[in-house]
């Protein structure tokens, strides 16, 4: 399952773009149940699957055994990559910025 990786095109590989899709297939999941939720928790489901593709990312780059430690969390070869950056580290930027507005509102 290397072959999931070792194709970087536009800085993007099939790793990544399978990640990507995930987050939107959750979207799209949200947006057909929106009536149901309430307000203050609409963001909820989309910071879940966001966290649940940091977390497989994470263990995806730790299974890499040809690289060091810290080339595998950053490396596009050993991982989902998005314009050349980490999967791991858009969502995780996308977590933390869902879990503040859902704080926000809720509060």
């Amino acid at each position: 399952m290397a072959y999931l990786t070792r194709i970087v095109h536009c800085g993007m590989n099939l790793l990544g773009l399978l990640e990507m899709f995930a987050l939107t297939g959750a979207l799209v999941g949200v947006t057909a149940f929106l009536d149901d939720i309430p307000q203050s928790l609409r963001l909820l489901p989309l910071v879940l699957a966001s966290g649940v593709i940091v977390a497989f990312d994470i263990w995806w780059r730790r299974r890499q055994l040809d690289f060091g430690r810290r080339a595998r969390l950053f490396s596009p070869f050993a991982g989902g990559c998005f314009v050349y950056l980490p999967i791991w580290l858009l969502f995780q930027v996308l977590t933390v910025v869902g879990m503040i507005i859902i704080l926000i509102t809720h509060a």
